[in-house]
């Protein structure tokens, strides 16, 4: 069994400053004018969700994909940290009096 969303979304044209070229775009939360959008207009569509969707294992993804990206940064930031203390260690040990 399949079932119908309805979604709210607001259509709006830019046209970009350096190039002049126009460009579309679809937001489907906000009226995006006070961001130098022309509002064309509201849009209301249907979609047909698959009885089967499980969103689930997409999520998993997203949030391994986050963890990974989380870990690294952490691994980069530590490196960095050890990386200055080696640097004013060195430099502690250079002022030493011979």
């Amino acid at each position: 069994m399949t079932y119908q969303i309805k979604i709210q979304c607001f259509i709006h044209h830019k046209r970009c400053k350096y190039t002049d070229t126009v460009t579309h775009a679809v937001f489907g939360n906000d009226d995006m004018t006070n961001c130098g959008y022309v509002l064309i207009g509201p849009h209301e569509f249907e979609y047909e969700i698959p009885a089967d969707f499980n969103p689930v294992a997409s999520e998993i993804a997203a949030l391994e994909k986050n963890l990974d990206t989380m870990a690294d940064e952490y691994h980069i930031g530590v490196a960095k940290i050890k990386d200055r203390i080696a640097e004013l260690q060195c430099i502690e040990m250079s002022e030493v009096p011979a």
